[in-house]
Parts: structure tokens; sequence; C-alpha cells
């Protein structure tokens, strides 16, 4: 019985097992579709089955080093077929609408991206469709059977962009398969997709990733060059949590016998990304588990980034490294604005920017990453007061808060703690309005000693 290796997807345990025990079985379906966010492992999984479905490893599969799982990584293999939304321009169609050689290029190009990296999700400068050449071309190859061995599989990316002639070029291939054939269509709006598909295949649902595991794998690609640049000037052979040793001691010599921020949360939550990034995930690597994407032995840290501490948050590795490259500066000076009007007991203002976070575009994420934010201004600011040197925690924030000039080390996880709360009370899909007013209100005691 071959046992099926995830080499690509990371997390989503209920999909592994599922999907996993099938594969073993021999009793995988001919047609699924994988509904969930994007960026959550969609793409990653079905790469990781395809490939597995056409190894030639007897017993672990896929094993990434045959001619086969070779051919499927460079978009080579007769028998295996990406179809992904595109945006054409007016070279890319002939006359009659279909697909020029410049098309099929582009066709050609998009998919070698999408598996080159499973989790960069595509961009698009107008609105895509799946033209209805590429479904029919990769249904005529389904049909003739397979060319190296007995599998024939297709992934249709962002099926619901699929238009009424797409759908109806793929819908008797989707129902009545040759044996042997395995169709796997991904979206991220099960509501958009055609009844006629849905009702053809068995749904697998992924949902959103913990923010430790999306934190590890950002920090992972950081490490590797493969997400943003390097701080100037860092050596990576000297960062495997040197630094971040010497911040301690120089805070802890600072202030004497005081624990800054508790001991738990100096280890855990101070420098979570970083500690995230060096500490191997044996539980969910362990050499005899074969249901979890490979990750090889930690590299040298890197020291923690509020970008991925706040982007880390959204669920979705894909949206988390698009969330990464974004500019925090709003959602810093947000932060700073709710944390200084409650300092000064400014009741009404503090309430008023909470209720304008809670109600703009995006208001969830929005207040997620604003809390974030926070916590790591707050980080900063107990560093300044109690004498650590910002040499070492200046970590690109450019806003600064001031704390109460009664404020003891000790405070710092009270008011780090209240972050934490909030922020766990909405990723548990509360009452985003009334959770930032009540975090105001909650704050604005912590600071001014009176109840609102």
């Amino acid at each position: 019985m071959p046992i099926l290796k995830w080499n690509r997807l990371i997390g989503q345990d209920r999909v592994k097992n599922v999907i996993g025990h099938a594969f073993g079985n021999g009793t995988l379906g001919h047609a699924y579709l994988f509904s969930g966010e994007r960026g959550t492992g969609k793409f990653a999984a079905a790469v990781d089955l395809a490939m597995a479905l056409l190894c030639q490893h007897k017993d672990v599969r896929p094993c990434g080093e045959c001619a086969a799982c070779r051919k499927v990584g460079a978009y080579s293999h007769p028998d295996f077929h990406v179809i992904m939304p595109l945006v054409l321009l007016p070279e890319h169609k002939k006359d009659g609408g279909s697909l020029s050689d410049e098309g099929w290029a582009l066709a050609a190009a998009a998919a070698k991206r999408r598996l080159g990296d499973p989790y960069r999700l595509p961009q698009y400068g107008g609105i895509p469709n799946i033209p209805v050449d590429w479904i029919r071309e990769a249904m005529e190859a389904v049909m003739r059977g397979g060319n190296e061995g007995p599998a024939n599989v297709v992934i249709i990316d962002g099926v619901e962009a699929m238009n009424d002639k797409s759908a109806n070029a793929m819908l008797k291939t989707l129902e009545e398969p040759p044996p042997g054939t395995v169709m796997i269509l991904l979206t991220d709006k099960l509501h958009a997709v055609l009844p006629t598909i849905v009702s053809r295949c068995q749904i697998m649902r992924f949902a959103l990733l913990p923010p430790d595991t999306v934190r590890l794998e950002l920090y992972k690609r950081l490490r590797a060059g493969t997400l943003g640049r390097m701080p100037e000037g860092a050596d990576p052979a000297e960062e495997t949590g040197g630094e971040i040793e010497f911040v301690k001691k120089e805070v802890k010599k600072s202030v004497a016998d005081n624990d800054l921020f508790g001991g738990d949360l100096f280890g855990n939550d101070l420098f979570a990304g970083a500690g995230a990034a060096i500490k191997p995930d044996t539980k969910a690597n362990g050499s005899a588990n074969t249901n979890n994407a490979t990750d090889e032995t930690p590299g040298p840290a890197v020291p923690p980034d509020p970008r991925i501490e706040a982007a880390c948050l959204c669920g979705s590795i894909g949206a988390a490294m698009e969330e990464f490259g974004e500019d925090l500066e709003e959602c810093c000076e947000a932060a700073a604005i709710l944390w200084n009007d409650a300092l000064r007991g400014g009741w009404e203002a503090a309430t008023q920017a909470a209720e304008r976070l809670a109600g703009g575009e995006n208001a969830l994420l929005s207040c997620q990453k604003t809390l974030s934010c926070l916590i790591q201004l707050l980080r900063f600011a107990f560093f300044r007061k109690f004498g650590a040197s910002m040499n070492y925690i200046n970590l690109g924030v450019s806003y600064q808060i001031a704390l109460p000039e009664t404020a003891a080390p000790a405070d710092a996880e009270r008011y780090v703690r209240l972050c934490q709360s909030t922020l766990n009370s909405l990723g548990a899909r509360g009452n985003v309005t009334l959770t930032m007013v009540n975090f105001a209100c909650t704050l604005m005691e912590m600071l001014n000693g009176e109840e609102q």
C-alpha cells in the first residue's frame, strides 16, 4: 500500500489524512473540488497528489527524484495538465477568438510560475477567465488516455472563473472520465462555482491556517531570501539568536531584578517570530510521519519583523506573502493614535478611533494588523524606557508611543496580554466594533486608573 508524502502542502492535517487514506487504499475519487481561502494550500495539495499519482516509486510517493516527478515539476509530463485563469490581450488571440501561439506561450508560462511556488498567488491586471481552448485541449488528452502510465491528472485553478462554454467543454469528461483520470478543481469562491460542476465532485474544504504555521513559513522564506530582503549589513551566519540574547541581557541588566515582560512572554511572544524560525517542528515533521510538508533543518534566524507578525494573522500563507510587501505605516499610525488617545484619557477620541478601525474596509484584518503593530510598539517603548540600545531593537517601525510616567516593567505584560486577548476575540469572529470599543475602554482604565 503506497504512502502519500506531502512535500508542498503545509498544515491542513484533516485534508492530508482524508486524501492520504484514500490514496493508500486505492479509493480516490475521480473528481475533487478543493475549496478554501486563497493561499491556504489548495494548489500545493493538488500538485502533491498529482505528482504522487504519476510517480514511479513503489512505496512512498511522490519521491521527487524519478523521471515522472521531475517532469511534473518542470511541467513537461504529457499526462499532467494545469489550467488557470488568464488575462488575454489582443495578441494572445487569433481572429476567431482561439488562442494564438503567444496565447499558448502565456498559458504555459503561467502554469510553470504557479508550479514553481504553489503559495505565491497569481497577479492579474484585468478580469481573468479560463480559455475554452485550454479546457478542450486538456479534455482531449484525457480522453486519449495516459501516455506514460495509467494515470492522467488535471488541475483547474480558479474554476469559478470558468464561463458556460468552458464548463460545457469539461462536464462530460468530469462526469465520465476514462479509468485512471483524476480531476482536481480549485476555488476560493465555492458559491460562484456552477452547480453542475459542484454536483460532480467530492468537496474538500481547506481551513484557515493558525498564525504559528504561517509565521514559521514566512520566517523560513525570509531566511532563504525568498521573502523580502535581509536587513542591510546583517550576517545570517551570526543571527542564530545571539543578537536576541544580547537584547535580553541588556534589558535585564538595566532593570536589575525586574522581569520586563514575564518569563513566558519574553520567550514566546516578544521574539515569537525569530523563535519560531529556529525551532524545528518535531511534532509535525517527525521522521516517521509522511503526512506533512518536508521541513529542512532550520537555518539561521532573522530578527523579528513586525510585518511578518502582522501578516501571519490572516490565516493564509499566500495572502500573508502579499501582505508582507505592504507598507504597515498606516496600521502603525492607527495603533499609535489609539494608544496616545487612551493615554491622555480621551475617552471619546479613543472610542471613535476604535470605531473607525472597526468600520473601515476589511475591518477584521485591519484591526488585527493594528493590534499586532501596537504590541510591537509597546515592546519597543518598554525597551527604550528601561535602557536597551535601540541599535538592537529598532526593526524599521518609525512610530513611537509614550508610556505612563508610573509605568513599571510588570505593566508591559498587562498591556500585551490585553492586546493578545483582543486578537483572540477577533479571531473567534466576534463583533468587531464591540470588541475594539471594549479594548479601548479597558486600555484607558489600565492607563488612567478610572472606569468609564
